[in-house]
């Protein structure tokens, strides 16, 4: 019984040491989300201000059109700045997809470290039920081996003072033996001395 209350105490604190990982880890990734979500927010930020950028170089690149015809090479390098904006652009459109999928699966990990914590302090529950078990059954046994212990020494006193009598009576029936002996001889002399 003691080996297994040992065992039950040792599964205990290793539910607890892995109740507090999930915890270390549900921690973790709570900051991770909150990173991934500022990320997310700074990203958005930068998207719009990289789109703004965009509309006012369209805007500048019409006005400019519109007032004078500037040469091929400013309409080029207006081009190829709108077209690295728009480079820029698509680049941070999946830098934010990516950050959103890694959301959703920092969240099925926050969902499954959440599960695996909800598991252990189940286990960590039964496992104080079955020690309290065993405590209640521990207690009950002592109380028989109380039980039994005052029952045995009260037949053993019943069977010390049976002994006792049992003596007397076999010393008193060796006096009558010896008695009844001595009038048995006294009388057969007694009746040969008659004939």
């Amino acid at each position: 019984m003691a080996n297994q209350k040992k065992k039950i105490e040792n599964e205990m604190n290793k539910f607890k040491q892995d109740l507090e990982d999930q915890g270390g880890r549900l921690t973790g990734a709570e900051q991770d989300k909150a990173t991934k979500e500022q990320q997310i927010s700074n990203l958005k930020a930068e998207l719009a201000h990289q789109e703004d950028l965009i509309m006012r170089q369209t805007k500048e690149k019409k006005a400019l059109q519109e007032v004078i015809q500037k040469s091929g090479e400013e309409c080029q390098a207006q081009e190829d700045k709108i077209n690295h904006l728009n480079k820029i652009k698509s680049k941070l459109e999946r830098n934010l997809d990516e950050l959103e999928d890694s959301l959703e699966r920092e969240k099925k990990i926050r969902s499954d470290i959440e599960k695996n914590k909800n598991k252990v302090e189940g286990d960590y529950k039964l496992s104080t039920e079955a020690v309290a078990d065993l405590e209640r059954n521990k207690k009950e046994l002592e109380q028989t081996i109380q039980r039994k212990d005052k029952e045995i020494s009260s037949i053993s006193a019943k069977l010390e003072d049976e002994n006792a009598l049992i003596g007397k009576l076999q010393r008193q029936i060796k006096e009558l033996q010896v008695k009844f002996s001595a009038q048995f001889r006294k009388n057969f002399v007694f009746k040969k001395k008659k004939l």
